[in-house]
């Protein structure tokens, strides 16, 4: 089972990694020096994969794996190390180590006051993630 959001919010996700994309553009059409260039082209860079990061937001779910996919990074879940999915929404799970970890599922939350489309499918995502871990 994957699971993503709505596209308007996919689309919200990417305007960040954007924003970084057209400030390393002005800066390299602005830049005076090579060394300047070279920041300019990371900042882009740093932008792209910000924005790709932000429209593949989601979880993702099979009989074994539990991989929440963030803006920063991706984390794969043994589903027996799963505590519990909360309505934040987040995974609280256990590492081997029997450290009690938790993982926001940043795809599906809501910051402030969000679209009723928006609230629907994001509350309707947290109750799919809680059947498939047991707990409705």
């Amino acid at each position: 089972m994957e699971l993503r959001p709505l596209m308007i919010t996919r689309i919200a996700s990417m305007l960040p990694g954007g924003v970084l994309v057209g400030l390393g553009i002005e800066w390299w059409f602005e830049a005076t020096a090579d060394r300047y260039l070279a920041r300019a082209a990371v900042l882009a860079a740093v932008g792209v994969i910000l924005a790709i990061r932000g429209y593949r937001l989601g979880v993702r779910c099979d009989s074994d794996t539990f991989t929440v996919r963030g803006i920063f990074r991706s984390r794969t879940i043994d589903r027996s190390m799963i505590l519990d999915i909360t309505a934040f929404p987040a995974v609280r799970w256990t590492s081997r180590s029997g450290t009690t970890i938790w993982t926001p599922i940043i795809a599906f939350a809501e910051p402030g006051t969000v679209i009723a489309s928006v609230a629907n499918r994001n509350e309707q995502a947290i109750a799919e993630l809680e059947r498939w871990h047991g707990k409705r």
